[in-house]
């Protein structure tokens, strides 16, 4: 059990890691050069560094203002309040491993700055640095992180409410867009629009956790109990059974089982399933409406 702990802390490490290369390469590389904000905290993270930079600029001990009012700082210091809320909200691992990964975006960030960018063209900075902050974001959610931000007024708002992370990070983003358009011109607030709408997208379709499914699974009367009880023992979340159904091409007696499971946890499911009969029909199909009490998967 602490071997299994250990791969998973290392795991998360490295995902934590990995969506900071993915925010510091969207950051310097397409944002910054195109003008471009990245909505939420880091957007407003530009937007406090681009106000120090123009009209804040002084030292303090010789040291500039702007050395510590830089987008990597400003994004650690906005993210703290934060913490509490997830803290209280999502869950103490949850928060610690929060706390790793926006530590690790604004190292990755500091020393990813300076890189030459690929292009200044505000459409292409726009989607590329979108899909790839998107990307990010996605893959640290499915693996249990967050990256902080509106990441985590999001969670913590699907808990309570039929709303997905994208779309609480869109809406959030529009004030900082209105703030970039004030700053840096109304072009660059559009195309920041541009890029925080592929932003969620992308990240709606790597977070699965959020989509959930309807999932039929027919399989032999004999073992309706074997599979029912390692569904439950992998899953948490409640089955219909429909028992006496016949199959019309053999005629063998047949059970079908209905349950809805977020998409994450499809191959929990099938794999529970197969354990006990190999040959178990499965197929899922997207819920579009869902009135009744659901069983969020633990983050």
């Amino acid at each position: 059990m602490k071997a299994s702990s250990y791969r998973q802390s290392w795991r998360k490490l490295t995902v934590a890691i990995f969506y900071g290369l993915c925010l510091g390469v969207a950051l310097n590389l397409f944002w910054i050069p195109g003008r471009i904000s990245a909505g939420g905290v880091t957007g407003l993270a530009q937007v406090i560094a681009i106000i120090f930079d123009r009209y804040l600029n002084f030292s303090i001990f010789g040291l500039q203002i702007t050395k510590i009012m830089s987008p990597a700082n400003l994004i650690f210091l906005i993210n703290v309040p934060l913490f509490w809320i997830a803290w209280r909200d999502i869950g103490k691992s949850f928060t610690i491993f929060t706390f790793i990964t926006v530590l690790m975006s604004s190292v990755m960030i500091s020393a990813l700055t300076g890189l030459k960018p690929i292009t200044t063209d505000p459409m292409i900075c726009a989607i590329f640095g979108a899909v790839i902050n998107g990307a990010g974001i996605g893959f640290a959610l499915r693996n249990g992180l967050s990256s902080g931000g509106t990441d985590i007024i999001g969670l913590a708002l699907h808990k309570r409410m039929e709303i997905t992370v994208g779309t609480v990070n869109t809406i959030i983003n529009a004030g900082v867009v209105l703030m970039t358009g004030f700053l840096e011109g109304w072009p660059s607030a559009l195309y920041s629009v541009v890029s925080i709408f592929i932003s969620g997208k992308v990240l709606d379709v790597v977070y699965t956790r959020q989509q959930r499914l309807q999932v039929m699974i027919v399989t032999d009367k004999q073992q309706t109990d074997c599979v029912v009880k390692s569904i439950q023992s992998s899953v948490e979340h409640g089955i219909t059974v429909f028992r006496d159904a016949e199959g019309a091409y053999a005629h063998q007696s047949k059970v079908v089982l209905l349950t809805i499971i977020s998409r994450a946890e499809l191959g929990q499911l099938e794999d529970a399933v197969h354990k006990e009969d190999r040959h178990a029909f499965i197929t899922g199909t997207e819920v579009v409406q869902l009135d009744g009490t659901f069983v969020e998967p633990q983050i």
